[in-house]
């Protein structure tokens, strides 16, 4: 396995988020992630195809008293149902490799800050 890329690592990642925020504590981020590809085995018989993936949160905040703040947000993973794997086994036995991502999907939340 000399001189083999070693299984699981991408050569190229990259993470990129723009947020917009105002002063009432609204905000905005779109997030780009790109994975490069990779391979799954140390062979390096079975490779991995890189994906982007865009991803979209909004949200607001409120200050409910002096010490007290609640945010609410809502996101949008996967916006372009990009097609990809959320784990990869490494060396998996009987070809057992991938392991697929969700498509799109939508999430929210709540934190109360006090």
């Amino acid at each position: 396995f000399d001189g083999n890329r070693i299984p699981g690592l991408p050569e190229q990642t990259w993470v990129n988020q723009l947020t917009w925020e105002n002063l009432d504590e609204r905000f905005a981020t779109l997030e780009t992630e790109y994975v490069g590809d990779l391979v799954a085995d140390n062979a390096n018989e079975t490779s991995v195809d890189s994906y982007w993936l865009v991803n979209l949160r909004v949200g607001d905040g409120w200050q409910l008293s002096q010490q007290t703040r609640l945010s609410a947000y809502v996101g949008l993973r996967n916006l372009l149902d990009e097609e990809h794997y959320s784990n990869v086994r490494l060396n998996g036995t009987f070809g057992r490799f991938y392991e697929p991502a969700p498509g799109r999907s939508v999430y929210g939340g709540v934190e109360l800050s006090f």
